[in-house]
């Protein structure tokens, strides 16, 4: 995969109190972001060794606590990077399968919580995790400006999923997106079909400005910036 992303270079934080934050999704050609509600079975090999290659460029790793619960998943980069990334999953009941995470490590995975959460979920899941409190709106950043503070966190991967996505978008907090579209075509039933991102209201469309495309073993590759 050297030929996409082998030279990738990404910017740092020039300031402020928020890391640089990215996006990385796959979709099928008619837009479906996920095949039997899991988005791992959409991209092939060449969708996978890029999303390692993008995970090694971060310091940590989002997702929501549903993407985690509709398959197994690793958020490490498998050895492209030294230490791997924090492992972060946000939640807003607690319910977290982190028997889910294959490369589950305690001292690398963070759970941040939303405020209301039951104090014996809390305990529980600082058995095997760091526990975050994240009190207050908007939540997503809040919890980036925490990374960054407290952890040292400079850039943040979100993987998703759509709701995640939808706010990292919309409140101009994400700066970049990286795209893989699969030659497949999803036949599923509008109820089963997921879009890539989601806000519970209507918001503007985000303009994004192309900055390269590629294409390997069929998978097309494009990296947009997300014009805020």
């Amino acid at each position: 995969m050297s030929e996409v992303y082998g030279d990738l270079s990404l910017p740092r934080p020039s300031g402020g109190d928020l890391p640089f934050v990215f996006l990385n999704a796959v979709v099928s050609v008619d837009g479906s972001a996920a095949l039997g509600g899991k988005s791992g079975g959409i991209g092939g090999r060449a969708d996978r060794e890029v999303m390692r290659v993008l995970r090694s460029h971060a310091d940590a790793v989002l997702i929501g606590a549903n993407t985690l619960r509709a398959e197994k998943m690793s958020l490490g980069s498998e050895g492209r990077r030294s230490p791997e990334p924090l492992a972060v999953i946000l939640t807003s009941t607690g319910v977290v399968p982190l028997e889910n995470l294959l490369d589950l490590d305690p001292e690398r995975t963070v759970v941040a919580v939303r405020e209301g959460v039951d104090p014996g979920v809390l305990d529980e899941l600082s058995r095997s995790a760091t526990v975050l409190r994240v009190d207050g709106e908007p939540v997503l950043r809040r919890l980036l400006g925490t990374l960054r503070s407290e952890f040292g966190v400079s850039r943040v991967l979100i993987e998703g999923g759509p709701s995640l996505f939808g706010e990292a978008i919309s409140s101009k907090l994400a700066e970049e997106l990286f795209l893989t579209i699969s030659p497949r075509i999803i036949l599923e039933s509008p109820a089963s079909f997921r879009r890539l991102v989601e806000t519970p209201v209507g918001r503007p469309p985000v303009e994004l400005r192309l900055i390269s495309a590629c294409e390997s073993a069929g998978e097309l590759f494009l990296r947009y910036r997300i014009i805020r």
